[in-house]
C-alpha cells in the first residue's frame, strides 16, 4: 500500500499519468481526478493538498480494512457472499428494468369512473377518525353588508362573486369548497359557539352580528367520526392502490411474455 505525495513529483516510468496517481493499495489505485470537492474554488494550495491527503489515507485504510476481511473469511463465506452480490445485482437490474416499462409504456391513468365503483365497493375501509367539515365564513363586516353576504354565501354558483366582494371590502373570510378537520372550523369561531349543535348540522346559517364582533358562517357539509369519509378525500389513496394493482399485472405479463421469447429463441430449456 502506497500513499503518494499529494503536491510532490511523480514518476513517468509508465504510460499512465501518474502525475494524477494519488495512492495504490493491493493493486488498485486512486487517482487524483476521482477525487471529489477539488472542482470547487479553494482559497490556497494548501487546502488542495490537505484534501487529497485526508482522502488518500482514508481511501488505503478502507482498502487496508476490505483486504484483511476478505483474508479472514472461509471459503464457505466467500461464496455466500458472492451469491449474495449476485442476488442483489440480480434484483436491481429487475428493478430498473420493470420501472423504465412502467414508465415508458404502461399506461397510468386511472379513470375517475374506475376509481368511484372501487369506493362504492369499498366505502366501508374509509372510516372517518373524526369529524370533518365544509363551510365558509365571513368576519367583521358592515350591518349593510349582511343581505348581500348571506345571499352569496349560501349559492354555491356565486362563490366567485363573493370572493370578489370579500376582496374588494377588505373582509377576513375563509371561502374554500375543502374538507377541513371539525377542529379547524372551532378554533376559528367564539368559544361561546364553539360548543353549538348548530355547527354540527349540514346547512346551518350562523348569524353573529354584536358591537364587537360580526361573523357569519355557513355550514354546506359535515360527516361525523365514525362513518365513510367522502369520496374526494381518498380519491388519491384509491388511485394509489389501483395503480399498484395495474403495475404488478403489467409486469406479470411482461415476465410472461418475455419467458415466452426466450423458450422459442432456445434462450432457455427445461429439462
Amino acid at each position: 500500500m502506497t500513499l503518494l505525495n499529494a503536491c510532490g513529483l511523480y514518476s513517468k516510468k509508465s504510460n499512465e499519468d501518474l502525475s494524477m496517481l494519488v495512492a495504490t493499495a493491493y493493486g488498485e489505485k486512486l487517482h487524483k481526478n476521482e477525487i471529489p470537492g477539488l472542482s470547487e474554488p479553494l482559497t490556497s494550495s494548501q487546502d488542495s493538498q490537505a484534501i487529497i491527503l485526508n482522502y488518500a489515507k482514508n481511501w488505503a485504510a478502507e482498502k487496508a480494512m476490505v483486504n484483511k476481511a476478505k483474508d479472514n473469511l472461509s471459503l464457505a463465506k466467500k461464496n455466500e457472499i458472492s451469491d449474495r452480490i449476485k442476488t442483489y445485482e440480480s434484483s436491481l437490474s429487475v428493478y430498473e428494468y420493470e420501472r423504465q416499462l412502467i414508465a415508458q409504456k404502461m399506461d397510468t391513468t386511472i379513470p375517475t369512473k374506475v376509481l368511484e365503483d372501487y369506493y362504492k365497493k369499498y366505502f366501508q375501509n374509509y372510516t372517518l377518525e373524526s369529524s370533518i367539515v365544509k363551510f365558509s365564513f365571513i368576519k367583521n363586516f358592515e350591518t349593510p353588508q349582511l343581505p348581500t353576504l348571506k345571499s352569496l354565501i349560501t349559492n354555491t354558483k356565486k362563490q366567485k362573486e363573493l370572493k370578489s366582494f370579500v376582496l374588494e371590502n377588505v373582509l377576513d373570510a375563509y371561502i374554500e369548497d375543502e374538507w377541513k378537520e371539525f377542529s379547524f372550523l372551532r378554533s376559528r369561531v367564539p368559544d361561546s359557539l364553539a360548543s353549538s349543535t348548530q355547527l354540527m348540522q349540514k346547512g346551518s346559517l350562523i348569524e353573529i352580528n354584536k358591537a364587537d364582533i360580526s361573523m357569519l358562517i355557513w355550514i354546506k357539509d359535515i360527516k361525523t367520526a365514525g362513518t365513510a369519509a367522502p369520496f374526494e378525500m381518498v380519491q388519491d389513496d384509491i388511485r394509489n392502490i389501483l395503480l399498484s394493482q395495474k403495475k404488478a399485472d403489467y409486469i406479470t405479463k411482461a415476465k410472461v411474455e418475455i419467458f415466452q421469447k426466450a423458450i422459442k429463441k432456445n434462450k432457455v430449456k427445461i429439462y
